[in-house]
């Protein structure tokens, strides 16, 4: 599924349903993590997401989390060339965000909003 194609309509109405867990399984497999990494992420409890796999949802906030992360990882495959070259950039660190992962950085609205304008530059071709 492309997250980053949900207008924000549409992602503010599935999100305050609660997304289903899919989205977890989704990001999980996309960037190569660790039960452990995916809690981190999206800033959850590891046992709060062994509850949620029972439960099937994720809560609104939770569910927000999880598609800032999954809308990045869209553009990123976008930008760079491939879910590969997302996973690698997703994971590393980052000089242009202060050697910070982008997925480190994206924990928070602005983190994401800064890394998406990297990835814009990038796109751009405009030195970081």
């Amino acid at each position: 599924m492309n997250y980053a194609s949900w207008d924000l309509s549409t992602a503010a109405a599935k999100i305050s349903k609660g997304l289903p867990l899919r989205i977890l399984t989704d990001i999980q497999k996309r960037l190569e993590l660790s039960n452990t990494e995916l809690a981190e992420a999206i800033s959850i409890p590891v046992r709060t997401l062994a509850r949620r796999r029972n439960e099937k949802r994720l809560s609104p906030t939770e569910s927000e989390r999880a598609w800032r992360i999954a809308r990045l990882i869209d553009r990123a495959a976008e930008v760079l060339g491939g879910e590969e070259k997302a996973r690698k950039w997703m994971k590393g660190p980052n000089y242009a965000l202060g050697n910070v992962s982008p997925i480190e950085m994206a924990k928070t609205e602005p983190g994401t909003e800064i890394v998406e304008q990297l990835l814009g530059q990038i796109e751009h071709g405009i030195p970081v």
